[in-house]
Order: structure tokens, then sequence, then C-alpha cells
């Protein structure tokens, strides 16, 4: 008998176990618990009288928490985290996203203008005040005073870096070589890739989860780049550098950041330069040359400003992706423009 009611109480412990996993675990749910003694309802099933035995009777909803974590035998509604990423209901007007989503979000909303962002980065941007090669002091201080705190506001960013920092077509020719242009761009695109594992390991260093996904099959250093696999890893916080381009010769870095930008859904594409902004002409040689603070896809293009290709140019207006072309220094740019400061130049409508 003895026997029996330990194997019994060892089965009522187990299903105890396997229940506040789900809770617990899968369901996030821990705020939304109410401990209670509750007197056994006749009515209640086996799973109902196993959490009442612990303490656990309700959710703050009021709901059975057998009904609120269980339902039909599946997962809770707020668990459909590909419905619930755009802070949709169900037909009964509840939430489908998970608690601590909802408040993440709502703080999110209260102090991020743009959340879902796309970062273009230069080759410059990388290589610093050195001659050419990657700077990794100020990879480090990009990662610990822009990257680091956005991700800890919840904002989910996408990174395209350049490559000229290790190589660009202008030193062939100035060599006298006769390169062919494909091949320059094969090696521009491997640039960025030394570019993107530079900057993951500045990251990672600085606590901030981070994977590089290359356009270019390079399984030893970087995942394969998909569409689905970049919204995933967007959505769950974790910072995605992409690498090689488009994966394409002839197309630039401008265009790819267009395309990955609007391929995850981006906010914003943020371009970053050594100017404060789009002039009419470089004000590096024309001191009086002047400064946009405004303009739409169609006059940019119209005035032929080389901040950016016509290409990624036309894919931004196509697809409604705002840009907008700031100093990267400092770095801390980035998160003032999040929150909707009023830098650099906005390209896209009217008005922010």
């Amino acid at each position: 008998m003895a026997k029996k009611e330990s194997d019994g109480a060892r089965k009522e412990r187990s299903n105890v176990v396997l229940v506040l996993v789900l809770v617990f675990d899968g369901c996030s749910a821990l705020d939304d618990l109410v401990f209670e003694d509750e007197n056994e309802n006749e009515n209640e099933d086996d799973l109902g009288k196993v959490l009442r035995r612990q303490g656990v009777r309700r959710s703050l909803t009021g709901a059975p928490l057998t009904e609120h974590c269980m339902g039909q035998g599946a997962p809770p509604r707020w668990l459909h985290r590909d419905k619930a990423a755009d802070g949709s209901r169900d037909s009964d007007g509840r939430s489908l996203m998970p608690p601590t989503k909802r408040r993440n979000a709502a703080t999110v909303r209260g102090r991020l203008k743009y959340k879902r962002i796309l970062l273009k980065l230069s080759g410059e941007a990388v290589q610093g005040k050195l001659e050419c090669g990657i700077d990794f002091a100020g990879l480090d201080a990009l990662a610990r005073t822009a990257v680091k705190p956005l991700a800890e506001q919840g904002a989910q960013l996408g990174i395209v870096i350049g490559g000229g920092n290790l190589l660009r077509g202008s030193q062939a020719a100035a060599n006298g070589a006769k390169v062919d242009r494909a091949v320059l761009d094969d090696l521009g695109m491997l640039s960025t890739l030394m570019n993107c594992v530079a900057l993951r390991g500045a990251l990672e260093r600085n606590g901030v989860e981070a994977r590089v996904l290359s356009a270019v099959p390079a399984p030893k250093v970087a995942d394969y780049y998909t569409r689905s696999l970049a919204r995933q890893l967007l959505d769950r916080g974790v910072v995605a550098l992409f690498a090689c381009g488009t994966g394409n010769p002839y197309f630039t870095t401008d265009t790819a950041a267009a395309l990955r930008g609007a391929e995850i859904g981006a906010d914003a594409l943020f371009k970053a330069t050594t100017v404060d902004g789009v002039y009419e002409r470089d004000p590096r040689q024309w001191p009086d040359a002047r400064r946009f603070s405004r303009l739409t896809f169609d006059e940019a293009i119209r005035r032929q400003l080389r901040v950016m290709d016509l290409t990624a140019f036309s894919i931004c207006r196509d697809q409604g992706l705002p840009i907008i072309v700031f100093p990267f220094d400092p770095p801390e740019n980035i998160v003032r423009l999040a929150k909707g400061a009023d830098i650099g130049t906005f390209i896209g409508g009217e008005t922010v």
C-alpha cells in the first residue's frame, strides 16, 4: 500500500513539474498567476486538482489555469508569436502577445520611433582613423555606445557594412591593372564578410547576441541568408549582420541595404556617412553647398544626388522604406535617430 502511495505521489509530482514547465517556460506567465487556497470542485479535472493542491488555481484573467495555459490541448493563444508580432488580438479581444512581450512592446513604443531598423555602415566607419583595415577599438565603441543601448530598449537591428576599408576597385585602376568588374565585386563581397565577423565579435564581447547572415555560403563563419531566418532572429532581438551584399556582382552594398531593409520589413533605413546629411554637391569640395533637411525619393532621383545609387533609391521608394542619412560620428547618433531626433536628411515623405 505504501508503495502504491509513493508511486501516486511520484506521478503527481511529475505532472506538477510538467505543468510548471509549460507555465513558466513555455507560457512565460509567472506574472499572470494567482496562488489561492480554494476548495476542491467536483467538476474540476485531474490537472486542475493537481495544481490546486500545489496552491496554483487561476490566472489573473479569471480563467482556470488549465484553460489559460492548455486550452483544447493546444498552446495558449499568445504563444503563436508569428501572429502576435503586430500586437493583434483574438476573436475575444485578448492580445495574442505574451504578457512580457506586451510590456516590452509598450515600453518600446514609448521610447523608440523606429523599432526595426536597417543600418547601413560604410567601410570608412569600420576603418576609423586607420589608413586601411579594421579599427577594432572603434567597433567596440560602436557596440557599446550604440548597438547595445538599442538592443536593450527592444530595437530590432539589421546591419549592412561596406567593404571599402579593405578593398576598392580604384586600387586596381591606380596600378594600371585591368581586373574584371565581377572579380572585384566578388572580392568586395568577401571584404564585407570580414567586417561583419569583426563586428559580431565586438557585439558578443559587449553582451549583445549577433549572427552573421551571408548571401554567399560560408558555413564556417556565417549562416546562409534567408529572409525567414533574418526575420526570426530579429523577432528574438538578435542583431542580424548581412554580409556579401546581394550575393551577385554589379550591385552595391547600398542596393543590398535597401533590399534587406525591404525584406525584413524595416521601419527605416539609416545610412551613416561622414557628413551631416545630403548636400546638393560635395561639401568637402564646395563649402557653400546647400544641405537638405527633407527630400522625396523623386527629388533625390531627379537631382541625381549620389548619396545612394539609383537602384537603392528605387527599391526604397517602391517599398515605402524611408531613408535617413546622418553623420556616423558620434555613434550615439544611431540611438538618437531611433528615438526620433531630427538629425541629418530624411528621404521618403514630406514629413517625418
